[in-house]
């Protein structure tokens, strides 16, 4: 059973994302994520310490937001990555995407 995923603004300059990032449970966090990008000053710190289950789905909604975020002059960071995270984006070639944006120590060598 999945967890619906949430995002709320923890602080000015974070958001808080919980729940489960996968196939079935990311869509509904884009138009959400984006506002909240777009609303920033400048920069955004998406932590992801609270989420339960995470995919390439969630790797695709962070890339959304990602490319929202330098559209918007926004310097993302994300905090917390799932310990997923590292092993699909080195399947996919990603790191040079998200070692730059990543603030924790989950970095495949």
């Amino acid at each position: 059973m999945s967890t619906q995923p949430r995002l709320d603004t923890a602080s000015a300059g974070e958001i808080q994302v919980s729940g489960d990032l996968t196939l079935h449970t990311v869509s509904g966090l884009i138009v959400d994520g984006q506002k909240a990008i777009r609303s920033a000053q400048g920069e955004l710190v998406i932590n992801l310490a609270d989420v339960s289950r995470f995919s390439s789905a969630g790797v695709a909604l962070l890339l959304n937001w990602l490319r929202t975020a330098e559209a918007a002059n926004v310097a993302g960071t994300i905090k917390h990555p799932p310990t997923d995270l590292p092993a699909i984006q080195e399947v996919c070639d990603l790191n040079a995407v998200f070692q730059p944006v990543l603030s924790d120590t989950l970095q495949p060598e």
